[in-house]
């Protein structure tokens, strides 16, 4: 496969956020409160100033939004989105599932998407018209095509009981096969990898999700919010799916 600089350069930026990471779980970092009330660590810090100043080399005019540093992209025509851990909650209790997300805009809509959890040995990462890929090997979504026979992993941090969004979760997981909250970006993976059918996610932000709109659709899936809109930087909801259940997944929520 032909790998351009855009994601030569994702990739060696996730790298090094990767070698930061590691080294930090290792002595387990000492813990702030954002103002959002979110768990912070050097690690998240760092990791982000890197792969920042990685790509800044590169690409001088590209733009940036991240999870850290915040909304810097202005009118720039490329953007790269950051969230250099996701799944901090899970870094700072020692469990596994956790990982280093990187996407790039353009014109509004995301090209390229890396996801990487290190201690899975797992990285996804697909550019547009490319191909999906883990660990150098082409992936594809499942072809399960009835939502009885389906697995879904579901995430939700919000708190709004007895609402719409609660509605339909309950009745997806009465209508699907297996229910599972894997939680974080580890069930993209198992998605773009044919493992699972279905994820839905509420409570999230654009760094959260980015790169698995490209991923996801690379492997041949699809990606919307819960009313079946394209993704959109203020959305704060996330479905992915096999495509072929992608209707009936979003028919829940109606």
């Amino acid at each position: 496969m032909h790998t351009s600089q855009f994601l030569k350069t994702a990739m060696t930026a996730v790298d090094r956020a990767e070698r930061i990471c590691l080294r930090q779980y290792r002595i387990r970092p000492k813990v702030e409160t954002k103002s959002d009330n979110t768990p912070v660590t050097v690690a998240d810090r760092d990791s982000e100033s890197a792969m920042i100043d990685i790509i800044r080399t590169q690409f001088p005019t590209h733009g940036f939004f991240g999870e850290e540093t915040g909304d810097n992209s202005g009118d720039r025509e490329f953007v790269w989105i950051i969230d250099p851990i996701d799944g901090t909650k899970n870094f700072i209790a020692q469990i596994p599932l956790w990982g280093n997300l990187l996407a790039l805009m353009h014109k509004g809509q995301i090209v390229l998407g890396v996801s990487n959890v290190p201690l899975m040995k797992e990285r996804v990462y697909a550019e547009q018209g490319r191909g999906a890929f883990l660990n150098g090997q082409r992936i594809h979504v499942s072809t399960t095509r009835r939502l009885a026979a389906a697995s879904i992993s579901y995430a939700k941090s919000i708190k709004r009981p007895h609402d719409r969004i609660d509605k339909g979760l309950f009745e997806l997981f009465d209508r699907s096969g297996r229910q599972r909250g894997f939680g974080d970006l580890w069930p993209y993976h198992l998605l773009a990898s044919g493992r699972i059918d279905v994820v839905v996610e509420v409570g999230i932000k654009a760094y959260d999700v980015a790169p698995f709109v490209c991923i996801v659709s690379e492997a041949g899936g699809k990606t919307s919010d819960i009313h079946g809109n394209r993704f959109d930087v203020e959305a704060g909801d996330f479905v992915a799916t096999n495509r072929i259940l992608h209707k009936s997944v979003i028919d829940c929520f109606e």
